[in-house]
């Protein structure tokens, strides 16, 4: 029988414990977890029909580049790229044009470009993921290597990076000259080295925050796409069970842990899962598991595998989803798996409903609490999410085809103040930057080509302008786009300042968003 002492030399064994913040149990989780779903998981723990997925996988954070503007860039299709760069067909496969994000177009070698993994709307089914034409920006070589290797458009945009200021928000780490930043400067070998991982096995990408849907991806060992810091990266430890973690991870049994073990700090009801929160999740043993086993789970996943992620009330109700969620569970030790099956979704249900509606029963409060928050703060918070979930301002040069006679406008000198077009019979036509004419063009519609380009485009000397009667259909065709991004403009600004009271905050809001999305 066990003394008192045995018991402190008990407490006394680090192996009683688990590793230092990385708990297997949140209080949340401890809480609100009920007791049918808790011995569930328990006795497929204790049966080993269940492991945490540290057990099984690394659990890693994406890149983070501390300078999105200047390193994460989108590509421009080929009729996009601006006639000034030269770049024939025959280059194309060796460079292209990418726009910063100062909207600012440059010539790259695609040597040095990455395709890219951005937030869980990358992540469009549980086997494939959303094409984009965002790209990192990853230069390995030494400078002195790129001018060996006559790679003069990475050498200039290194330049850029080290004497432009790259400033699209008000936050003070979020701006100044890339290179120069605090959080920058001192990386090694280069102040411009990402050290982005080398994958050599599949993976699995999740997401770091999610709402009513989730979602897992798996990525194949040959795909080389970066995933970036609001993604992690889940890398099985043996190659063979990608798959099985893979469909663990899209599964209800691990649906309801992320609902529990993850932290609503977004104040909207949002879910965020941090690393510990992923690594302490229960998953299917692959161990356990035999090759017939794998085999019928691999086939009642199939339709599910190529289906983009739907909301989870909707998601649980379809058939081919129960008959897949009821396998895993009987896979995990259950054996009234069906049963089993309606306690972890009518569990998921309560906690996700008990989630938003807890955000909604403070909205009162956060309305009442705005008007004490700094303006400055609130206004470019407000306008950054407002900016996140559109394109930017429709830039007219897009629907100019290749083949338009064009007409070189020259800009007259640097930009100061808002652009405007001149609307009276004196100043038709002139464009303006404050009071200043700093180009000047046949007619008003010219004239608001012009502009448009300006918006995007601030550092440009000169405009293509299309001649007539060209112009006419493309400014057509723009003005066309111009409405309908209003709409969607409207629909994204009334969603993201339905919690602010003060009408003047709203308009610095609007207004700091169309800045953003150079609208204006």
């Amino acid at each position: 029988m066990a003394n008192f002492t045995d018991h402190l030399n008990s407490l006394a064994d680090p192996s009683r414990y688990g590793p230092v913040g990385d708990p297997l149990a949140r209080w949340g989780q401890l809480v609100r977890e009920s007791n049918a779903a808790k011995a569930i998981l328990e006795a497929g723990v204790a049966n080993g029909k269940l492991v945490p997925l540290r057990d099984v996988a690394t659990v890693s954070s994406g890149v983070v580049t501390r300078a999105n503007a200047y390193f994460i860039v989108r590509e421009l299709p080929f009729d996009g790229i601006p006639k000034r760069f030269r770049i024939t067909k025959g280059d194309y496969p060796r460079v292209t044009v990418v726009m910063d994000g100062l909207e600012t177009p440059h010539r790259l070698e695609r040597a040095y470009l990455r395709r890219i993994a951005k937030g869980p709307e990358s992540l469009a089914s549980p086997t494939a993921l959303r094409e984009s034409d965002l790209r990192l920006v990853d230069v390995t070589e030494s400078k002195e290597k790129l001018r060996e290797l006559r790679h003069h458009d990475a050498l200039l945009y290194l330049k850029r990076g080290e004497t432009v200021p790259y400033k699209v928000s008000e936050d003070t780490l979020k701006g100044g000259i890339p290179a120069k930043r605090a959080n920058i400067k001192n990386r090694r070998p280069y102040w411009y080295s990402l050290h982005v991982p080398v994958m050599t096995t599949a993976r699995i990408l999740v997401p770091e925050h999610m709402d009513r849907r989730f979602i897992a991806t798996k990525v194949g060992a040959t795909d080389d796409v970066v995933v970036i810091d609001t993604l992690y990266t889940v890398t099985p430890l043996q190659a063979e069970h990608a798959d099985v973690i893979n469909w663990s991870l899209n599964s209800l049994l691990v649906w309801y842990q992320l609902e529990l073990r993850g932290r609503t700090q977004h104040g909207e009801g949002v879910l965020k899962v941090k690393i510990p929160d992923w690594r302490g999740l229960l998953v299917l043993n692959p161990a356990s598991l035999s090759d017939e086993e794998k085999k019928e789970l691999e086939d009642v996943f199939a339709p599910l595998s190529t289906a983009a992620p739907s909301e989870a009330d909707e998601a649980l109700a379809l058939p081919e989803r129960g008959v897949f969620d009821a396998l895993v569970l009987e896979r995990a030790g259950c054996e009234e798996a069906e049963a089993c099956r309606l306690t972890f979704e009518r569990e998921l249900r309560a906690a996700m409903s008990e989630r938003h509606e807890r955000s909604e029963s403070v909205a009162d409060a956060k309305i009442n609490r705005a008007s004490e928050m700094k303006a400055s703060a609130s206004v470019d918070a407000y306008a950054s999410r407002i900016a996140a979930a559109l394109e930017t301002f429709p830039d007219p040069r897009r629907s100019v085809p290749p083949d338009a006679s064009v007409a070189a406008v020259p800009i007259a000198q640097p930009i100061e103040g808002e652009v405007t077009v001149g609307m009276d019979l004196f100043s038709a036509g002139d464009v303006f930057g404050g009071d200043t004419v700093i180009a000047s063009t046949p007619d008003i519609h010219s004239a608001e080509f012009v502009r448009a380009v300006l918006l995007h485009d601030v550092d440009v000397i000169s405009v293509d302008l299309p001649l007539e009667p060209g112009l006419r259909d493309v400014m057509a065709q723009w003005e066309g786009e111009v409405s309908d991004w209003n709409k969607a403009f409207h629909d994204a600004y009334e969603t993201a300042v339905q919690m602010i009271a003060d009408p003047r905050l709203r308009e610095q809001v609007r207004l700091r968003a169309l800045h953003m999305l150079h609208a204006q």
